[in-house]
C-alpha cells in the first residue's frame, strides 16, 4: 500500500461514520446468519481427512472387493471351495430403539455416541460369492451370500455420517457445533483422529545408500534402489534393488515381515515373453546411452550367464518356463498356495502381489524394472545423485481413508480365513457332501463366526493407535496412528488435522537430519509451527494454502494423457534413442522424448494444466510435472527424466503462473525445478515463471494468527504457536451438550483489536481466546522480575481473564453391580432414599439439582438395587467445591434398559490467582506474581490505570518488536474505534508500521511514540520518564496453580522404597531432584537438604556390624541383634544407625548379583568423637 493510500486510510478511519465499513466489524455480524452450513475455511481444515474417507466409501470399497484375493481350500471330501468378496458397503449409523411394543431403527448421531460412551459406527455389508469345484476343477455349484460383518467406526461429517450436508441450524439441533467440520471418529465416547503421517512418495524409484544393507548377506553393498508400490486398496509393498560387489543385482521384497531375495534377471525372464531371448534382454538394457558402457555390459552378461550355468540348481535356467518352475517350486511353501496350484500359478501369484504391484501387466513391469536397473547402474557409477529421503519432495501423506481401507482389506482376508476354519470344523465329520450341503454349511458357518471381530480390530486400532497386522500394510511403524482430538481451544483442535508426523520410528533416532527444515518444504510445511521439545522437526504442520490431492487417475484419463504426450512428440516404448528422456507416468514407463523437445513438452503440459485444455488432453489441474535435467551447470543431478504424477496423497499448493496469469497448483517435487518469486522485486527475466499469491502463505493457520510476526525473533513465533494451543478459550459452543472429561473455558473473552486476515477468514471471534488488556511497560515493583507480571486486582474483580473448568463424571449403573455372576438379575435405578436426611440436597430421582453447589466428599447421586431394596451412593471426589451444570440420562446401546447411565457436568471456578500463567501473542509468557491494588498502581494523566505491569527487560533479549507494534496499534484502535489488520508483511522499510500507527496516535492527540506521562500510585509524583503504554491481547494459559499446587505432611509411600509416591492425585510429595539438591548446596543450607532427603523422605533405623561392616547380616536373638557372620561375639559390635530406607534396598539388590558392601562405622564414630571434643 502506498503512502498516499495509507494517509487516506488514516483520514477515513478516524471518522465515526466509517466504523461499520471496516471489514473486521462487518464480519462479526455474519457468522451465524447463514443457513448454508459451516464456513468453508473450517471445512477446508479437515478436507484431507473427510475427502479421503469419502473416496474410501465411493471407490475404495469397490477396489478392495476386487483386490482381496479369493480364498481357495479343499474339503475332507476332496471338493474345492473358492470364496471371494463381490461388493462392500458401509451403512449410516443406526440403532434399534423400543417404541411401545416394537423395535424401530433410529438414526444415531455423534452426540449420542459421546453421551453413551459408545462408538459411532455403521454396519459393514458384504456380498460373498462361493464356488464349488470337483477334483478336476469343474464348476459344480455356486452361491452368493449377503452378510452383515458387524459395525465399524464412521468418520464424522463424511458421506456415511448422518450429519453430512446438514445446515448450521440442523447441526445445532443435533447438539453439534454450528461450524462442525468433522474429520474424526467417536470411539467409546472419545473423539479420535487418524493423524497424517509422512510416507515415501509412491511408485517412484529412489536411489539411496544405506550402511546397514551390507549386513543383509555376503556381497551386498550400501548402494541400492527402493520403490514403494501401492495397490488399488492402498496396501503397500517395498521392492529394493541391491547392488552386489560382483556387479549383479538382487531384488528384495517383504512377505509377512520376512525378507526374500531374488536375482533380478529371474524376474526379467518371468516378465518377458516366451520368445524373448537373453540377447534381447541384454540389448534392451544397453539401448541408448549405455551402448558404449563396457562395465554395464559386463555386469549384464555376468547376470545372464548365471542363469545359463548351474549356479542355483542342477539344470541351467535358459527358458522362461524353467525360471518360472524354479521360482514357483521354491515359493510354494512360503506363499501357502493350494496344493493343486502349479508352479506357474505360484510364480504368477508372486509377480502380481509382491513385484511392482502398482502395475497390472507384465510388459509394464518389465519396462519399469529395466528403467530401475539403468538408474541403479548410473548411481553406482556416480553419474546421478541419490534422492534425499528426508526431503519433502520425496514425500507424500498417509491419509486416514487410505490406512482405513488397507486395514479393512486385511481384516476381510482374515475373516475369510476364519470362515474357512469354521466351515472345516462343521464339515469334519461328513464323509460325502454335495455342493448343496457345502453351501448350506457355509451359511451356517457365517452365522456361527464372530461378527464383531472386524469391529473389535478397528476399535482397538482407533482407540490405541496400535496396528495389529501380519503384513504391517507396507508401513514402517506399528503405533502412533491415532490421537485424541483435544478441544482445549479451537487452535488446538484444528491443529490436530493439519499436523503431519514424521513417524514414531524417528522419535528415538540419533540422527538429526530428519528434523531439519529443508528448502523444499517452503509453502508446504510451516517453518514456525513445530514443537520446541523432543518432537521438534518431527511434528510439522501444513501451510495455510497447502492441500492434499485426493483424486486418483482412471484408465480413461491416463490413456488420454498418453495420447496427448504422443501428439506432442513422445515415442512409445520400446523405441529409444541416445539423446532422449524417459517419460514416467505414475511409476510406469510410457515412452521417450528427445532432449530438444523435453522442455517444450513439459511447458505445453503445464499450459494445458492451467487452461481449459485439461479436460480434452487428460491433464488434471493437480497434475505434477517434473522435468529433471541431465546436467545443471555441468554437474550431475538426480536421474534425468520427465516424471508426471497424478496419484493421490501428494502435497500441492497454489501459486500464480506468470505466463498464463492464472493460479496453478504445484507439488513438492515440481517446485524444486520452478523459478518462483515472492514479490515482484525478486523477478528474474527468463527464469522466474511463478509468483507467490501472498507473502504469508508459507505459514500455517496458527502461525498466521500472530500479528506483526515478521518483526519478532523466530523462536518467539514458534513459542506462540505452542502457547496459543494451551490457552483457555472457547473450546466449544455446544459445551452444555458435551461430556468431555475436562474443558477449559474463559468466562469473559474479547475479540482482539489487532487481528490478521486469517483470523476473520476462520471466524475465530466465535471462539475467542483472550482479553484486550491495558499494559504499561515499567519496573514498578520487584514483583515483575524474571518473567513475572503484576496484575491490577480491581481488573480481576471486574472479570479480567476469569475462567472455569467444565468437568464431567460418568455414572454407569451396570458397572456398579457388585455380583457379576448375577449381573443380569440386578436392576439398578436412580432413586432417592427419602428417609436419609443427609441426601435431601438431591433431586427426587436421586441425581443432583442443576445449579446447586456440591462440596468435596459429598453425595453426588443415589441409586437403588430393586432386588435387595438397598440404597447406595456415588460421592464427589474432587478436592474443591463445584456447581452442577447439567445432568444427562442415557440408556444402553441396545435400547433395552433406559436411564441406566448418567452424565453429570459440574463447573469449577478458576479466578486468576498468584502463580497462574499468562502470555501475549508474541511468545512473551509470564506468571502472575501479585494482585496489586488499583490505588497503588501508576496512572496516566487521564486517570487510566493499567491492567498489567510488564517488565521492560522482557524486550531486549527476546526482540519481540511485533508486540511493541501491537501496543501502538491496539492503542490507536481503541482511540479511533477500529480493528486493525496485523497480517504479516503489510509494511516495509519505505512505509514503516511505526510511522503508520504513530500518525494514528498523533491524530488522536497522543504521543507519536506511544508513551504517556504517568504518576506513581503510592507517592502521587510524576515519573521522570514517559511510560510506554498500550493495548495488548493477552491469553490465559491452562497452567493453573489450583490444578498443580501440591503439599502434604504425611501420606502414602512406595511399598518398595518407602519413599513418598509422586502425583498430586495420589497425595504424593514434591520431588527434590538433582537440580534442587545442587541449589540447596549452593545456598549452604545442609540442614534443609538433610531434612528433605532423609527426615521427610524414607528415614529408617537399621543395625550394622562394626566388625565386618555388614548391614544385611543382622538377626535378632535373645541378647539383641547379632551378626551372623561374626556370630559368637558380643552384641556390643552391633550399632544402630539412621539411614535412608532406599540404601537397604540398594544393598539387597547388590547382594543378589554377588556384590558385597562394607560400611566403616569406626571411622565415623571416631570423627564424630573428635568433632564433639
Amino acid at each position: 500500500m502506498g503512502k498516499k493510500n495509507r494517509d487516506s486510510y488514516v483520514i477515513a478511519k478516524t471518522s465515526p461514520s466509517s466504523r461499520q465499513q471496516d471489514p473486521a466489524f462487518e464480519y462479526l455480524t455474519k457468522t451465524f446468519n447463514s443457513t448454508n452450513g459451516p464456513i468453508q475455511a473450517m471445512c477446508d481444515v479437515t478436507r484431507p481427512h473427510v475427502d479421503s474417507f469419502n473416496w474410501m466409501l465411493k471407490e475404495g470399497l469397490m477396489k478392495a472387493a476386487s483386490s482381496i484375493l479369493p480364498l481357495e481350500f479343499e474339503t475332507n471330501t476332496k471338493l474345492r471351495v473358492k470364496l471371494k468378496f463381490v461388493s462392500l458397503e458401509i451403512a449410516r449409523p443406526k440403532a434399534k430403539v423400543i417404541v411401545g411394543a416394537n423395535r424401530r431403527s433410529h438414526y444415531v448421531y455423534p452426540a449420542e455416541a459421546r453421551m453413551s460412551k459408545s462408538t459411532y459406527s455403521g454396519t459393514l455389508h458384504a456380498r460373498i460369492h462361493a464356488e464349488v469345484f470337483d477334483q478336476n476343477g469343474k464348476l459344480i455349484g455356486r452361491e452368493s451370500y449377503d452378510r452383515s460383518l458387524g459395525s465399524i467406526p464412521v468418520m464424522v461429517r463424511s458421506d456415511a455420517c448422518n450429519l453430512a450436508n446438514m445446515t448450521t441450524k440442523e447441526l445445532c439441533s443435533k447438539y453439534e457445533e454450528p461450524n462442525e467440520n468433522g474429520g474424526y471418529f467417536v470411539v467409546k465416547g472419545y473423539e479420535r483422529i487418524l493423524r497424517l503421517l509422512t510416507m515415501t512418495r509412491r511408485n517412484y524409484p529412489m536411489a539411496m545408500s544405506r550402511g546397514r544393507w551390507r549386513q543383509r548377506g555376503p556381497g551386498f553393498t550400501d548402494r541400492g534402489l527402493q520403490i514403494r508400490c501401492l495397490s488399488d486398496d492402498q496396501r503397500g509393498v517395498e521392492n529394493t534393488l541391491h547392488y552386489l560387489d560382483t556387479g549383479a543385482i538382487s531384488l528384495a521384497f517383504m512377505y509377512r515381515k520376512e525378507m526374500y531375495f531374488i536375482p533380478v534377471v529371474m524376474i526379467l525372464k518371468m516378465l518377458a515373453d516366451d520368445n524373448t531371448s537373453d540377447r534381447e534382454i541384454h540389448a534392451t538394457l544397453m539401448r541408448g546411452t549405455y551402448e558404449n558402457n563396457s562395465a554395464f555390459d559386463n555386469n549384464i552378461k555376468y547376470m545372464l550367464r548365471q542363469l545359463q550355468k548351474t549356479y542355483w540348481c542342477e539344470k541351467p535356467l535358459i527358458t522362461r518356463q524353467s525360471v518360472i518352475d524354479y521360482v514357483g517350486s521354491h515359493f510354494r511353501t512360503r506363499l501357502q498356495r493350494p496344493a493343486w496350484h502349479t508352479n506357474a500359478d505360484v510364480a504368477r501369484y508372486l509377480l502380481d502381489n509382491y513385484i511392482l504391484i502398482h502395475l497390472k501387466t507384465d510388459k509394464a513391469k518389465f519396462n519399469m524394472l529395466i528403467f530401475m536397473m539403468r538408474k541403479l547402474f548410473s548411481y553406482v557409477r556416480d553419474e546421478c545423485k541419490a534422492e534425499d529421503q528426508d526431503a519433502p519432495s520425496m514425500h507424500e501423506i498417509l491419509l486416514p481413508g487410505h490406512v482405513y481401507l488397507a486395514l479393512l482389506s486385511e481384516r476381510l482376508e482374515t475373516w475369510l480365513v476364519s470362515l474357512r476354519e469354521t466351515f472345516l470344523k462343521l464339515n469334519k465329520s461328513a464323509k460325502t457332501s454335495s455342493d448343496a450341503s457345502i453351501t448350506t454349511k457355509l451359511r451356517l458357518a457365517m452365522d456361527t463366526i464372530d461378527k464383531d471381530q472386524i469391529a473389535k480390530a478397528f476399535e482397538h486400532f482407533l482407540a490405541t493407535g496400535n496396528l495389529n497386522s501380519k503384513t504391517n500394510l507396507g508401513l514402517r511403524q506399528t503405533s502412533g496412528f491415532s490421537i485424541i482430538a483435544e478441544r482445549l481451544n479451537i487452535l488446538r483442535f484444528i491443529s490436530h488435522f493439519r499436523s503431519v508426523h514424521r513417524g514414531d520410528a524417528f522419535t528415538e533416532a540419533k540422527t538429526t537430519s530428519v528434523r531439519k527444515l529443508l528448502p523444499e518444504a517452503w509453502g508446504f510445511l510451516c517453518a514456525v509451527h513445530t514443537p520446541d521439545g523432543s518432537l521438534c522437526g518431527l511434528l510439522n504442520h501444513l501451510c495455510m494454502t497447502c492441500q492434499v490431492t485426493q483424486e486418483t487417475a482412471t484408465n480413461t484419463s491416463t490413456e488420454a494423457l498418453v495420447d496427448t504426450l504422443i501428439s506432442y512428440g513422445m515415442r512409445r516404448v520400446p523405441s529409444i534413442d541416445v539423446h532422449c528422456y524417459d517419460v514416467i507416468l505414475d511409476g510406469q514407463v510410457v515412452g521417450f522424448i528427445d532432449d530438444t523437445r523435453a522442455s517444450l513438452v513439459a511447458a505445453q503440459l503445464r499450459y494445458d494444466k492451467v487452461t481449459g485444455n485439461r479436460r480434452r488432453s487428460g491433464v488434471s489441474e493437480y497434475l505434477e510435472i517434473v522435468l529433471v535435467p541431465k546436467e545443471t551447470h555441468g554437474l550431475y543431478t538426480l536421474y534425468p527424466g520427465l516424471f508426471i504424477f497424478s496419484t493421490p496423497a501428494r502435497l500441492i499448493r497454489p501459486v500464480m503462473n506468470l505466463i498464463t496469469k492464472s493460479t496453478e497448483y504445484i507439488g513438492t517435487f515440481e517446485q524444486v525445478y520452478l523459478g518462483i518469486c515472492i514479490t515482484h522485486d525478486e523477478f528474474v527475466p527468463e527464469y522466474t515463471t511463478h509468483q507467490e499469491l501472498a507473502q504469508y502463505n508459507f505459514l500455517s493457520i496458527t502461525a498466521n494468527l500472530t500479528p506483526f510476526s515478521e518483526y519478532n525473533q523466530s523462536p518467539r513465533n514458534m513459542y506462540q504457536c505452542q502457547m496459543g494451543k494451551q490457552t483457555m478459550g472457547t473450546p466449544s459452543l455446544a459445551y452444555r451438550k458435551r461430556n468431555d472429561n475436562k474443558l477449559y473455558y474463559i468466562t469473559t473473552p474479547q475479540a482482539p483489536l489487532i487481528r490478521t486476515s486469517v483470523y476473520n477468514q476462520y471466524a475465530l471471534d466465535d471462539y475467542a481466546m483472550g482479553t484486550n488488556a491495558i499494559v504499561a511497560v515499567l519496573s514498578y515493583t520487584g514483583y515483575d522480575m524474571e518473567d513475572a507480571m503484576v496484575i491490577n486486582k480491581s481488573s480481576i474483580e471486574r472479570g479480567f481473564a476469569h475462567g472455569a473448568i467444565y468437568a464431567s463424571e460418568f455414572v454407569d449403573l451396570q458397572e456398579l453391580v457388585t455380583d457379576k455372576v448375577d449381573q443380569g438379575k440386578h436392576q439398578l435405578v436412580f432413586a432417592l432414599d427419602t428417609k436419609n436426611p443427609n441426601w435431601r440436597h438431591l433431586d427426587a430421582d436421586g441425581l443432583p439439582v442443576i445449579g446447586s453447589t456440591i462440596q468435596p466428599d459429598e453425595v453426588l447421586c443415589c441409586y437403588l438395587n430393586t432386588l435387595t431394596q438397598e440404597y447406595k451412593t456415588v460421592r464427589y471426589h474432587k478436592k474443591e467445591p463445584a456447581y452442577i451444570m447439567s445432568v444427562t440420562l442415557v440408556g444402553d446401546e441396545d435400547g433395552k434398559i433406559l436411564k441406566s447411565k448418567a452424565w453429570i457436568m459440574y463447573r469449577i471456578m478458576r479466578t486468576p490467582i498468584i502463580g497462574d500463567k499468562f502470555s501475549s501473542r508474541h511468545g512473551q509468557k509470564g506468571v502472575c506474581s501479585r494482585l496489586y491494588p488499583a490505588e497503588d498502581l501508576p496512572f496516566t494523566e487521564s486517570g487510566l490505570v493499567p491492567d498489567i505491569i510488564f517488565n521492560p527487560h522482557g524486550f531486549p533479549s527476546r526482540m519481540t518488536i511485533g508486540m511493541l507494534l501491537e501496543f501502538m496499534a491496539g492503542k490507536s484502535a481503541v482511540l479511533h474505534g477500529l480493528s486493525h489488520d496485523g497480517t504479516p508483511f503489510q509494511f516495509n522499510d519505505d512505509y514503516p508500521a511505526v510511522d503508520y500507527y504513530g500518525q494514528l496516535l498523533k491524530a488522536a492527540g497522543f504521543s507519536y511514540y506511544g508513551t504517556e506521562s504517568m504518576y506513581s500510585g503510592t507517592t502521587g509524583l510524576q515519573f521522570e520518564v514517559d511510560i510506554f503504554i498500550g493495548v495488548v491481547y493477552y491469553q490465559r494459559l491452562r497452567h493453573l496453580v489450583s490444578d498443580k499446587f501440591q503439599v502434604r505432611t504425611t501420606g502414602p509411600v512406595d511399598a518398595l522404597t518407602n519413599q513418598p509416591v509422586k502425583g498430586r492425585r495420589r497425595e504424593g510429595g514434591i520431588r527434590v531432584g538433582e537440580m534442587e539438591r545442587d541449589a540447596l548446596l549452593g545456598h549452604g543450607v545442609a540442614g534443609i537438604l538433610l531434612d528433605r532427603l532423609l527426615h521427610c523422605s524414607d528415614e529408617t533405623r537399621a543395625y550394622v556390624c562394626s566388625r565386618c561392616g555388614s548391614l544385611i547380616s543382622l538377626v535378632k536373638s535373645k541378647i539383641g541383634y547379632v551378626c551372623r557372620y561374626c556370630y559368637g561375639s558380643s552384641s556390643n559390635t552391633v550399632q544402630r544407625v539412621t539411614i535412608p530406607y532406599v540404601l537397604q534396598y540398594l544393598i539387597a539388590e547388590l547382594a543378589s548379583v554377588g556384590i558385597k558392601t562394607h560400611f566403616d562405622t569406626k571411622s565415623v564414630a571416631r570423627n564424630f568423637a573428635l568433632s564433639s571434643q
